[in-house]
């Protein structure tokens, strides 16, 4: 090596080895105990000390009352959608108990003689008003939507036997509010008992195919024409009870009409003909597997 690298290299290592000593003398100044009594090297390192210790308990302290005020926010607006959610379901579901006096038995009798009702002896009072009625007040409220100031004769007299689960054979002439004197009181049962959810699936001949669909009412129809008016007039009416309405009748497709059923029917409106190619389909006929549930 020619002797002016040589000598740059030591000249390099000298200064490095003196850069280093001069490192550590102040390091060991800044950390040596106070001697003099003026306490600056101690008190430089206690105060960063301090300031740290300081702004991590506050950020702590910060983050633990976020943490509080969020909780206690999230359980307040909680319990109170529950509450509200609970005291609307209960209004809802309250049953007319009517307001004020009662009808006396003269005005009673006065009604059916007014209105030609004749009845067997034991037959409970006619409702002439709708906060007399026992439904829940969401069904009273959609009847009121629909036009309705009171119960029409039909309405009034057949309601309080067909809720008490009595057979009712009523006659009146077209127009008088037939469809909801046996609808309404199919509904309230409904409202009480939960609408029904679709057919699980179940094993068949080893097939998963739907189970049988069970609904709560059936109303039958002599004709299509029937069957489809009062299919929508229960529609009027179900949507009150969350329950779903499915109308089967001839000259329209069975595969459509099976859906609409697998989806789940808590109100069927049905042609006998029709009901019975869902029953008992034709040799050779299949339907999907579909069967009637009891």
């Amino acid at each position: 090596m020619p002797p002016s690298q040589e000598v740059k290299k030591l000249k390099k290592a000298h200064k490095q080895r003196l850069a280093a000593e001069a490192n550590a003398a102040r390091a060991e100044e800044f950390g040596r105990p106070d001697t003099d009594g003026s306490g600056e090297g101690k008190k430089r390192k206690t105060t960063c000390e301090a300031d740290d210790d300081v702004l991590e308990a506050a950020v702590a302290a910060g983050d633990a009352a976020a943490r509080s005020k969020s909780n206690n926010g999230k359980s307040n607006n909680k319990n109170a959608k529950k509450q509200k959610s609970a005291a609307a379901a209960a209004h809802d579901d309250d049953v007319g108990v009517g307001g004020g006096d009662r009808p006396s038995v003269e005005e009673l009798a006065a009604f059916r003689e007014e209105h030609g009702i004749r009845v067997a002896e034991g037959v409970p009072d006619p409702i002439i008003r709708f906060q007399d009625a026992p439904f829940p007040k969401k069904l009273i409220a959609a009847l009121l939507k629909q036009g309705y100031t009171s119960p029409s004769p039909i309405q009034a007299q057949a309601w309080p036997i067909a809720v008490t689960g009595r057979d009712v054979i009523a006659v009146a002439k077209t127009g008088s509010g037939k469809t909801c004197a046996f609808l309404l009181p199919a509904l309230s049962r409904i409202v009480k008992q939960g609408a029904s959810a679709a057919p699980d699936m179940e094993m068949v001949d080893g097939r998963f195919r739907p189970a049988a669909v069970v609904p709560a009412a059936i109303i039958l129809a002599p004709t299509r024409e029937l069957a489809i008016q009062i299919g929508d007039e229960c529609a009027k009416f179900c949507g009150a009870a969350n329950a779903k309405v499915v109308t089967l009748y001839g000259g329209a497709s069975k595969g459509d009409q099976l859906r609409l059923l697998r989806s789940g029917a808590d109100v069927i409106v049905a042609t006998p003909g029709r009901l019975n190619d869902f029953l008992a389909p034709p040799p050779g006929f299949s339907v999907g597997g579909w069967r009637w549930g009891t």
